[in-house]
Parts: C-alpha cells; sequence; structure tokens
C-alpha cells in the first residue's frame, strides 16, 4: 500500500471519530440555531485540526489545506493535501445520517491519492493513480451494465437560478421518458463513491463551484473504477465548465439524448 494512502486512512478516521460523536450528540443543541450553527463550526475544525496534525507529524513539509481554500497559490509546495473535513453538511445539520470526509494528494500537480470515508457506516473508499478503486480494501468498479434498462443517477439541487428552472425541468421530464431516474442525497462526494462502487450508474451535476478544486478526491474514484467523466460539449471534463457527467458510455449516450 501507498505510505501516504495509510497516513490518509489514519487520519480519515481520526477525523471521523470527531463527526461521529458530534453527531450523535448534537441533539441538545438543534433547539437553538446560533448554538447548533457554533458547534458544527467547532466539528468541523477540529475534525480538519486532528486530521491535519497527523499529516504533520508524518510529513511535515507537505502542504495543507481544506476544501474551501485554494491550494494552487502554494505552487513551490510539491506535495498537497486538499481535506474536506465535512461533506454532506445540511445532511448532518438536520440528524440525515449521510455524509463523509475526504482527503485528496496533490503529487507534483498531479492527483495520485484519494480517500473517502463514511464514518458512521464504516465505509473507506480509496483510490490511487494506476492502481485502481476499492472499497475496505475489495476492488471495486463502476457499473458497465451497458443493456441494463433502468438508470439510476445522483444529482444535486440546481434551481438557484428561477430563470433557468424550465431548462432543468425539462431535462428531468425526458430523463423519466427514458427510464433514467434521478436521487439527490445531499453529499456529491459520497455519489462519486457510489458510483465507483456500482450504487449509482451516473451522476449530472449543475452550477457547481470549483469543480476540480473540491471533487478531486471523487474524480480519481471514478477514474480508477472505470468510470467516464464529461462536460456538455462530450469532451473530456474541462475544469473551468460547473456543470459535469459521469457514467459509463451506453448511461452517457442516453443523458446527452436528452439535454
Amino acid at each position: 500500500m501507498h505510505p501516504m494512502l495509510n497516513i490518509a486512512i489514519r487520519a480519515a478516521r481520526k477525523g471521523g471519530n470527531v463527526i461521529n460523536y458530534d453527531f450523535d450528540n448534537q441533539n441538545i443543541f438543534l433547539k437553538n440555531k446560533i448554538e447548533h450553527s457554533k458547534k458544527l463550526e467547532k466539528t468541523i475544525f477540529f475534525s480538519y485540526k486532528i486530521m491535519k496534525n497527523i499529516i504533520l507529524q508524518t510529513y511535515p513539509n507537505h502542504y495543507i489545506c481544506k476544501i474551501d481554500e485554494k491550494f494552487k497559490k502554494n505552487k513551490e509546495k510539491n506535495i498537497q493535501w486538499l481535506i474536506n473535513p465535512l461533506n454532506g453538511i445540511e445532511n448532518f445539520k438536520n440528524n440525515l445520517p449521510h455524509f463523509c470526509i475526504s482527503i485528496a494528494v496533490i503529487i507534483n500537480f498531479r492527483l495520485e491519492i484519494s480517500v473517502i470515508y463514511d464514518p458512521l457506516k464504516n465505509e473507506l473508499f480509496t483510490a490511487v493513480q494506476g492502481r485502481g478503486a476499492q472499497l475496505n480494501g475489495y476492488r471495486i468498479r463502476c457499473n458497465n451494465d451497458h443493456i441494463q434498462k433502468k438508470i439510476i443517477i445522483a444529482i444535486n439541487q440546481p434551481f438557484n437560478s428561477l430563470q433557468h428552472i424550465t431548462y432543468y425541468q425539462e431535462i428531468f421530464k425526458n430523463f423519466l421518458i427514458e427510464n433514467i431516474h434521478f436521487r439527490c442525497t445531499g453529499s456529491k462526494m459520497l455519489d462519486f463513491a457510489y458510483f465507483s462502487s456500482g450504487r449509482l450508474d451516473g451522476l449530472f451535476y449543475f452550477n457547481l463551484k470549483n469543480v476540480y478544486d473540491n471533487y478531486m478526491a471523487g474524480i480519481l474514484q471514478v477514474q480508477e473504477s472505470g468510470g467516464l467523466i464529461r462536460n456538455f460539449s462530450e469532451e473530456n471534463i474541462l475544469f473551468k465548465k460547473n456543470s459535469i457527467l459521469v457514467g459509463n458510455s451506453s448511461c452517457l449516450k442516453k443523458i446527452f439524448r436528452n439535454t
């Protein structure tokens, strides 16, 4: 196993312990929104701090940043760690048990290692560039059934702009006609992991911010499990775009026909 992957796994599990504990004990704060928000901020902060300290104990010269920071500002660092201490914040806030931690390792500006950890289910999704993807140590592949009739894809909630709502509704209507069904789970990183393990047939996301920076861990999982990532022009993903498609070849063809 890659030595940095070992450290990433250790960090994710320790951060997961913090997330788990606070999830189980957050009910006392739910009645007071201000206290609940402050508690959530502390949870995210301590989870990130614990993971960062574990990494720095072994690799003190590596650059580490949180998902909402711009790691590319530190181009002098050859090895950079990008951490999302809690993906699925709204789920967490509402006591919905579907969220995760993710870690991506970039070596010489190349995405090399990915860890996505669901602390409640104790499911650990990992990927190393050129070595495939795994779930709890077992090799996984995306669903490559090209003759399946029913397709399930994960979507986000794109209706932040009312002027485009008619367009989105038309797309979703066409999906249903083609027997394409959709799920909005509230944790995009787990969607990537679930696609990589064959639980979902595709992903279709609109209006994302910092597509490449925010979803690197998921992107590597998809690539190493045999999935394809495209934009609306049906070319390899352009990270300046704000919408992406993930799936196998037959799934993507169906989606493109209806967008």
